[in-house]
């Protein structure tokens, strides 16, 4: 089964926005990890309706999704017996309103791009994290 993620790099100037998952939720192994926010695209719906969508309910905030970071991290996953493939789209957005509350997350936190690799992703976001980093910054 294959399930395609979005994830928002939120760039203001030379920092992203990084939240930190609930350690409380049950089965979940990256608890208490950071990563960029996002979630699952639903069936009909675009990539980047489903990242406004889901930003909008996990941050409160409006993005305007600017580009695609230029790589996708695939990964597998085995869940009760069933092989997922996991697919994350990257793409790089800035607040067009709102402030970001962490509705979804434990913590949220403006980091500079820079130091991305020195707090504790969970392992399907440090690919995009290098990937970012090599990126000029003061490009977005």
């Amino acid at each position: 089964m294959r399930i395609d993620v979005v994830a928002a790099l939120i760039i203001k100037q030379e920092t992203v926005l990084i939240a930190r998952r609930r350690s409380s939720y049950d089965r979940d192994p990256n608890g208490g990890l950071w990563e960029f926010p996002g979630g699952k695209v639903e069936p009909g719906e675009t990539k980047e309706a489903a990242l406004k969508r889901e930003i909008n309910e996990e941050l409160g905030i409006e993005i305007e999704v600017k580009e695609p970071l230029s790589s996708s991290k695939i990964g597998s996953l085995s869940s009760a017996g069933e092989a997922r493939t996991i697919i994350i789209h990257p793409y790089v957005c800035r607040i067009i309103s709102g402030s970001p509350i962490a509705f979804d997350h434990s913590e949220l936190k403006w980091l500079n791009i820079k130091d991305l690799l020195s707090f504790e992703l969970v392992p399907g976001d440090i690919p995009i994290a290098q990937s970012l980093m090599s990126k000029k910054a003061n490009k977005y």
